[in-house]
């Protein structure tokens, strides 16, 4: 069999798949326009699926772990990106949130994505957002506000 069609063990996937990376810098969180401290940033390219991926997250007092990922194509140019056009220009927003009362994840699906800089090498990315979700299973859309201006 050539090696391509083999399939790789869970230590090499390790070795050679893209891993996140800690990330340093402004990552400034609004939810439904109350500031939220987002501890943990990473970022990431993953170059077999060709996109940058943003991952943000909060746990208060341990019981809330909140999350916010931005996904990229990689061949994305500094510009405004509209999220109701999600199909056409390939970028993602998720907002999730687990607790005692429940699970959910969300996307954001009206607003605005401004990069107005992202860089592989170093890994860097600056830029806003301001965008609506869809309902979760309570009912409940958010208004998910964040400035970022991370590299890793």
């Amino acid at each position: 069999m050539p090696a391509t069609a083999q399939q790789l063990t869970s230590a090499q996937q390790k070795l050679v798949l893209p891993k996140r990376r800690p990330a340093t810098g402004q990552f400034d969180v609004r939810i439904n326009s109350q500031a939220e401290i987002y501890q943990t940033k990473t970022l990431q390219h993953d170059a077999q699926y060709a996109v940058y991926r943003v991952e943000g997250r909060q746990a208060d007092n341990a019981t809330t772990i909140r999350e916010i990922l931005i996904q990229l194509p990689d061949t994305t140019r500094p510009a405004s990106i509209d999220l109701a056009k999600q199909d056409e220009n390939g970028a993602q927003v998720w907002f999730s949130a687990k607790s005692p009362a429940g699970h959910f994840t969300v996307k954001c699906i009206q607003g605005t994505l401004l990069i107005m800089t992202m860089s592989g090498s170093p890994l860097a990315i600056k830029g806003s957002l301001n965008a609506t979700t869809e309902k979760n299973t309570f009912g409940q859309d958010f208004f998910v506000q964040v400035d970022l201006n991370l590299t890793s």
